[in-house]
């Protein structure tokens, strides 16, 4: 069913063309994919050398439905895959995994995605490295016995193989779509797969994704563990304009003074959890600066720049340190770097944003069970990547192929407020408690804070289900009609007279700009003192000073690092128009997305003049958005448990109906390009094991009718029965 859908969709085809292994005479790509796919897809967990043995009584069926006249033997394969290079597998790859595939209605779907605090949806992308460790067994050494050979020579490496017992390893880094279960890139390397060997590729198969199913670039995340947290990684996905959710290993920030003041003064809230693992509290530590390690260079030689970064701080009650982070005063604290907003995605969200990346490791299992690939195909590294995507399509087709049977209804998911307490769990609804531990009310073993800051529990009520708007989520148009006519009200020839001659307005309406280039959006109106005008602020964002020193002309701080902040006097009248609309969540948010876009596109400056601590900006309470976040609530599993349903009763018979043809002598040759011995084409190639073209493969689908015509729409009614 497979081969006749790629072929019903002319991929079967590009298939041919895409996958092509230079290697001396014998079978080519199609009918490796052939012979994969079929093995793959049968669900008996058999060796190749076994499934040949099983399928050598269907060889020449089996190879009709592919169009070839002979199918592959066991000992073909293996030969094939040893000539694998890894620039022929990787060119098929991420068209395999995603472009073949009818993946945009899937990704598209309100299940798949995770909405923030906002009620905007995220869709998450999880890349994880997983390791395959090889034993070598010990080998009888003599005079006279030959020098020991090992297949596997090649294969990996010597280095950490995790829990896993053996000498060498081999890495394959992974790339999955945390709402689906697809599988968009994966990548085998003998070396650890860190951000040079794999980290590329992953960030390709982002882009080629989001605009194969039309996902907003700004509104992906790529999440991993302590891998990612490192300097490189980071400097990547932000040239990618790509955010990242990332743990940290950079625990020496825990030895500064100022960041522990921070910590000390800091309000931890409560982590939502499944409840099986130790109750976190997370708390905003704010930017900091992280230094890369001093063996860290870029491809050119040159250290890479220190980078600043929002961090979110987790602890735990702990005796003993267990698993990742460090222990400090009986609290087992964990680390989180990212750039996402943390009015969307507040501390406690964010850490638990990052634990939902567990679920991988179910898809992990999932994937050994459904499919055995924690198994050695070829010894021939690009060889086992070839097989390991091949099955990796099958699990994305029959995701697919389930969802395209039985879709899901298309309705976006129940918001609720963020502080709920839902008595009965609702259809679709994830409750969210978000608990604050404040001095006056502290909770049993839990820190309480010395300066807690309130949050004020919003009265929200869901959206209608016409599509009006709640009581949560204001009304915009009046806001975008009236905030611009009112910003270009401000005295703007006035406030650029009382600066310096290269400080001018920029082009948006609401905006300075500094002589270093910097933006500088209307933030705010700065309430007036006693005998004083309102003023307003003008507010850089701190990644687009890093690169500037200390002028006291723009900023109130002479710390480097400080961000540039201009306020100026304005007319009271103006002032108590804009307060309320500067004020507004939908004008705020509006702003963060244009400063986020101009921090992406512009290219990160190293800080020259950095200051001694580490903490560039202390946290500073943001107003979350009124709901709760919402994970993915898509059933991958079951999609593919649909799939295996539906075509569990389907019957295929295969006849094979050849012309008769002229045996030609053995000893002469057709031609004097073949008795020369001439290279052939690619199409020359291929055309050695293709069927006469007079030749009929007539396939019946016995059973599951309605599902056949479903997705081979083109199937004759006489195929459909016996």
């Amino acid at each position: 069913m497979v081969v006749q859908w790629l072929q019903a969709r002319r991929y079967w085809d590009e298939l041919i063309a895409k996958l092509q292994v230079r290697r001396q005479g014998g079978f080519v790509g199609v009918d490796m994919l052939l012979f994969l796919l079929l093995f793959f897809a049968t669900g008996v967990h058999r060796s190749l050398k076994r499934f040949g043995q099983w399928t050598a009584p269907y060889r020449k069926e089996l190879a009709g439905l592919g169009g070839r006249k002979a199918f592959a033997t066991p000992s073909s394969v293996s030969r094939y895959l040893s000539a694998v290079q890894f620039a022929d597998v990787r060119a098929l790859t991420q068209w395999l995994l995603v472009e073949s595939c009818d993946t945009t209605a899937l990704l598209q779907h309100p299940a798949a995605a995770t909405y923030d605090t906002e009620g905007v949806a995220w869709h998450v992308f999880d890349w994880d490295g997983t390791s395959t460790a090889l034993r070598h067994r010990a080998l009888p050494l003599g005079d006279d016995l030959p020098e020991p050979v090992r297949r596997s020579a090649q294969t990996g490496r010597a280095g950490y193989t995790g829990r896993k017992r053996g000498e060498i390893r081999f890495m394959r880094a992974t790339l999955q779509h945390a709402g689906t279960a697809l599988w968009l890139d994966a990548v085998l390397s003998p070396e650890r797969s860190d951000t040079a060997a794999s980290l590329p590729s992953a960030l390709d198969a982002i882009e080629t994704t989001c605009r194969k199913a039309g996902l907003a670039r700004d509104r992906v995340v790529l999440r991993t563990d302590g891998c990612g947290g490192n300097v490189p990684f980071i400097m990547a996905c932000r040239k990618r304009q790509t955010p990242f959710l990332v743990r940290s290993a950079h625990y020496g920030l825990l030895e500064e003074p100022a960041i522990m003041e921070t910590l000390r003064q800091a309000t931890w809230y409560q982590v939502p959890s499944s409840g099986s693992g130790p109750t976190r509290l997370a708390a905003e530590l704010g930017d900091v600066l992280l230094q890369p390690s001093k063996n860290t260079m870029t491809d050119e030689g040159e250290r890479f720049e220190a980078v600043c970064v929002r961090v979110v701080v987790s602890r735990f009650a702990a005796a003993q340190k267990s698993g990742a982070g460090v222990v400090v005063d009986g609290w087992q604290y964990e680390l989180y770097a990212t750039d996402l907003p943390p009015e969307a995605w507040p501390a406690a969200e964010l850490v638990e944003l990052y634990y939902g990346r567990c679920g991988q490791e179910n898809r992990f299992a999932q994937e050994d069970r459904e499919l055995e690939l924690d198994r050695i195909f070829s010894y021939n590294l690009p060889g086992q990547e070839l097989a390991t995507v091949v099955a990796l399509f099958l699990w994305n087709w029959r995701t697919t192929f389930g969802f395209a049977e039985n879709p899901p209804p298309p309705n976006r998911p129940t918001r609720v407020a963020r502080n709920a307490v839902v008595a009965e769990p609702l259809l679709d609804v994830v409750d969210r408690v978000v608990t604050q531990y404040t001095a006056d009310a502290p909770a049993p073993g839990v820190a309480s804070s010395d300066s807690p800051v309130s949050v004020e529990p919003p009265t929200l009520t869901s959206p209608a289900g016409d599509g009006t708007p709640s009581a949560s989520e204001p009304s915009t148009p009046a806001l975008d009609q009236s905030l611009p006519t009112l910003l270009n009200q401000l005295p703007w020839a006035e406030i650029t007279a009382g600066l310096a001659p290269d400080w001018e307005r920029a082009e948006t309406a609401d905006a300075l700009r500094c002589p270093a280039g910097a933006l500088l959006p209307v933030r705010a109106i700065v309430a007036p003192r006693q005998g004083r005008a309102p003023r307003v602020e003008f507010l850089a964002s701190l990644s687009n000073c890093r690169s500037c020193s200390p002028q006291l002309r723009c900023i109130d701080a002479v710390a480097a690092g400080s961000a540039k902040k201009v306020t100026r006097a304005i007319d009271p009248t103006l002032a108590d128009a804009l307060r309320p609309l500067l004020a507004n969540k939908a004008a705020k948010r509006a702003r963060r997305d244009f400063d986020r876009e101009r921090h992406l596109l512009r290219p990160t400056a190293p800080i020259t003049n950095a200051a001694p601590s580490p903490l560039i900006a202390r946290s500073e309470h943001h107003q979350a958005g009124p709901f709760a976040t919402v994970p993915p609530l898509l059933l991958p599993a079951q999609l593919r448990r649909i799939a295996k349903d539906a075509l569990g009763t389907l019957e295929i018979r295969v006849e094979i109906v050849t012309p008769p043809c002229e045996l030609r002598h053995p000893a002469l040759a057709g031609s004097a390009a073949e008795r020369q011995h001439r290279r052939l084409t690619w199409q020359q190639r291929h055309a050695r094991n293709a069927l006469d073209p007079r030749a009929q493969v007539l396939i019946y689908f016995i059973g599951a009718e309605a599902v056949v015509r479903r997705h081979l729409p083109d199937a004759q009614g006489s195929c459909l029965a016996a």
